[in-house]
């Protein structure tokens, strides 16, 4: 992932298990490389960007996602992106020996098509 335009690696993102579990859809990862860039916006237009190519360019009807429970700045930019807080995971696994607790969050199809905000396709003028 880069900024529109440049050429500047920030991060990844990635759709995987794929109806792989009990709650379906496809999971969504996402890394910013530099942690001095996160709070800049984005980690959101990342998540905006794999939401519209996991929404409209397959036959996808939810995406969701785990983070720590104390990351809470992971959770407002999914929230800014339109994903729901749908529980925590108490104790998903163990860091260093720590058990730790996780935020389940996710987004359905419905809820991205009800999204007010520019789609990925719209910029790629942008780009010409």
């Amino acid at each position: 992932m880069s900024p529109i335009g440049g050429e500047e690696f920030l991060g990844t993102t990635w759709l995987w298990n794929l109806d792989a579990r009990a709650l379906g859809g496809a999971e969504l990862s996402v890394f910013i490389s530099d942690a001095s860039r996160r709070g800049q916006g984005i980690g959101t237009d990342a998540v905006n960007a794999t939401l519209d190519f996991a929404f409209g360019s397959t036959p996808l009807d939810r995406v969701w996602l785990t983070t720590l429970a104390e990351n809470v700045q992971a959770q407002r930019c999914f929230e800014k992106a339109g994903l729901v807080r749908e529980g925590v995971v108490r104790e998903a696994g163990r860091r260093w020996g720590v058990a730790y607790n996780a935020v389940l969050m996710a987004i359905l199809r419905s809820e991205w098509e009800a999204l007010e905000r520019p789609r990925s396709w719209d910029f790629a003028s942008m780009l010409i």
